[in-house]
Parts: C-alpha cells; structure tokens; sequence
C-alpha cells in the first residue's frame, strides 16, 4: 500500500513520515517498520498497535478496489456491446456496395480483406483515443481531486486486447457470412 505514516516514539522527541514505495500486503509493512526502527534507534519496537490501525483501512481498500473493478467489468462489457452493435451496422450499410463489388467482378476474397482492414484500423483509432482519454483523466483526477488512482498499464493492455480481439472476431464472423451469400441474396 502505498501510504504515508506518521510514526512518534514515546522515548524520542521524534516524528518520522514514513513512505512505502511499493504495494505492501499489512504483515510485510509491519516488519519493515520494525526493521526500520531496529536499525534507527536500535531497540525493538512493538508494532500490534500499527497493524490494529491500519487494518481498517487496507479493508476499506479492499472494498473499494472490488467496487472498481465490478465497474471496470461494467464498462468493459458495455464497451463491447457497442463495438458489436457498430460492426454489425457498418457491415449492413454495406451490404448493397458488396453486392455491387461481386457483379462488378471482385472475388469475396478481396471485399473481405478491405472491410476487414477497414473494420481493423477503426477498432485500433478508437483504442487509441479511448487510451489517451483515460490517460487524461486519470491524470486530472490525481491531480485536482483525488491522489490515489493509479492504472495499472497491465490490466489495461489487458481490457484493450479484449476490446480489439472481440471486435477482430466480431468483424471476421460478420464479413464471413456477407461474402458466403451471392449477388441476389445480399439484395434481399
């Protein structure tokens, strides 16, 4: 957990801010506490008081951090059922400028590979800008409001690739099944 303590000793006029640099679990940052004050003042601390403290709090993180990702989830979701609905309105507005490729001597093959591509690069651009709003507000609200979200650059690559691969498996599906049909079944 990254936190900032204060720590008085009672035999010291002293109060030290202490900083974790990295998450730690309740258990590891008691023992480094300890650590510090052994080799500091050179006598052995107590620290239960420290872990009764600070054990409310690493709950309501924990809670907290649930709720997030319920929400994320959400989104998540959301986001994935818009990609599916725009493809599938992309590739039937389409339909008539596919039949016409097919009459005017284009291979299936072909019409694929161009919508395929086409549907690629609009999933990516709006990867792309969705990265850099995130990245914007995030940075706005640890800035003015709040200094405790962080995003971690792995569990986004992670939501990214699941929004880009369903939109690939989406537009693969979609584009399969158009060019499978002839020139009078897709005028249909």
């Amino acid at each position: 957990m990254n936190c900032l303590d204060k720590l008085h000793l009672k035999n010291h006029d002293l109060t030290y801010y202490i900083k974790f640099k990295d998450k730690y679990e309740l258990e590891k940052q008691a023992v480094l506490l300890k650590d510090f004050i052994s080799d500091k003042f050179k006598f052995t601390a107590d620290i239960k008081l420290y872990k009764d403290k600070h054990k409310d709090d690493i709950n309501r993180e924990h809670a907290f951090t649930t709720v997030l990702f319920a929400i994320t989830g959400v989104v998540l979701l959301y986001a994935l059922l818009n990609i599916i609905n725009i493809i599938f309105n992309k590739v039937n507005e389409d339909r008539k400028s596919y039949g016409i490729k097919l009459a005017l001597g284009a291979s299936q093959k072909d019409i694929f590979m161009q919508n395929f591509f086409e549907l690629i690069i609009l999933s990516l651009l709006s990867s792309i800008i969705v990265t850099l709003a995130t990245l914007i507000v995030i940075y706005i609200i640890n800035n003015y409001i709040f200094s405790f979200f962080s995003i971690s650059i792995n569990i986004y690559i992670i939501c990214v690739f699941i929004c880009i691969i369903f939109s690939l498996l989406i537009s693969f599906l979609m584009l399969r099944k158009i060019t499978k049909l002839s020139i009078m079944e897709i005028y249909r």
